[in-house]
């Protein structure tokens, strides 16, 4: 399974020759100038045409020493906090000897940080992490290219080729069931299934997130067509889903407690951690699960630059992969493998549709106004 590689590549080419062209009408306009004032013209339209290319992805060696003086880096991340946030902040400390301040939102809710403070002058974060809203962040000018030698070493599916983010893992999504409340013959298999009379009220998921309801129906309408999945969305709202105002761990908590016997939209790997602890809960991809990529990037006029490029290159070198493989992730990284085939679409064998974050900007909104309209 491979991800749809963006026309980023078309668009820096373009980019370039834009430069090329604005350089040329340079030269054309300072003849018949002064020396001193030819030669500053030429130094502007010489540093426009660099400044069009992408940077160098800086090495390893080349951040240390610069991050190392800043002291700090400050994360903003929806990651959780136990399950991987403190891992990697810890290693990160322990190898570098920088301390890693941390503060964790959903994406909404750290994008609308991030903005408040760029718009007060006070800008806090180095760096952040999200399942979404990337054209979002670009649009108000909140994040910055980056290149790194980790970044580098990626899928080109899996960072931005303008170096505006990279992938840290891949969040493979579906349906959980509590195996104590539905026996293994009645667990549904595929869509369809989910309006069978037995499921009226039984069913739970989060109303505003792309790991919840509008990922669930951005899915539904990707692969039924939009006006077949309306259709079969409007019937499954007669089965009185339960809205919960929580975080999708916190709703596979309440089903595997026995609240709820089935959760749509929820992570793969958050299911099979449990699993493998002993909780009755089972993964259901029902017939074709949806996949997100968590991505990471840095922040424009961040506090301490140079620290935050070194986290980001850290997180996705093999050693911070190894820490997301550690902790029940699907690492982004191809030699980086995850610790249960289960949670990989290509090595479990289920289908699954990759959501871009080209895809998701341009679909979220429809599915968030579907939502309102059907279930609401």
């Amino acid at each position: 399974m491979r991800l749809r590689r963006t026309d980023n590549m078309t668009r820096c080419g373009k980019d370039f020759n834009k430069a090329r062209h604005a350089l040329k009408c340079y030269l054309c306009g300072i003849r018949g100038m002064g020396l001193a004032m030819r030669c500053g013209y030429l130094w502007l339209a010489a540093c426009a045409l660099l400044a069009s290319l992408p940077a160098r992805a800086q090495t390893t060696a080349e951040l240390v020493a610069p991050a190392k003086a800043e002291k700090e880096v400050v994360y903003y991340t929806e990651l959780i906090v136990d399950q991987i946030v403190r891992p990697l902040a810890a290693a990160f400390e322990r190898k570098y000897g920088i301390k890693v301040t941390y503060w964790r939102g959903d994406s909404q809710a750290a994008a609308l940080k991030m903005a408040i403070e760029h718009q007060a002058g006070r800008t806090s974060a180095d760096v952040w992490s999200t399942a979404s809203g990337i054209g979002s962040l670009r649009y108000q000018g909140l994040i910055e290219p980056f290149a790194s030698e980790s970044a580098q070493a990626l899928p080109p599916e899996l960072h931005d080729a303008q170096g505006f983010w990279a992938a840290t893992n891949m969040i493979v999504i579906g349906a959980a069931a509590n195996t104590d409340l539905v026996g293994e013959a009645d667990l549904p298999t595929s869509y369809e299934d989910l309006l069978l009379p037995k499921w009226r009220g039984r069913i739970a998921w989060k109303p505003n997130d792309v790991t919840g309801a509008w990922g669930f129906i951005g899915n539904v309408l990707a692969t039924m067509g939009e006006e077949r999945g309306l259709a079969w969305l409007r019937r499954l709202a007669g089965q009185n889903l339960a809205p919960i105002g929580a975080s999708t761990r916190a709703i596979l908590d309440a089903v595997i407690g026995g609240e709820h016997a089935l959760v749509l939209g929820v992570s793969a790997h958050n299911t099979e951690i449990s699993r493998k602890a002993g909780a009755p809960v089972v993964f259901l991809p029902l017939g074709q699960a949806w996949a997100t990529l968590h991505m990471i990037g840095v922040t424009r006029g961040a506090p301490h630059p140079r620290a935050g490029r070194l986290f980001v290159d850290f997180v996705l070198s093999p050693e911070g992969q190894e820490i997301f493989r550690n902790a029940g992730y699907l690492p982004a990284r191809a030699d980086v493998p995850p610790l249960s085939a289960a949670i990989s679409p290509q090595l479990a064998g289920f289908p699954a549709n990759v959501i871009t974050p080209e895809a998701l900007d341009r679909g979220l909104a429809h599915w968030s106004e579907v939502y309102a309209a059907i279930f609401r």
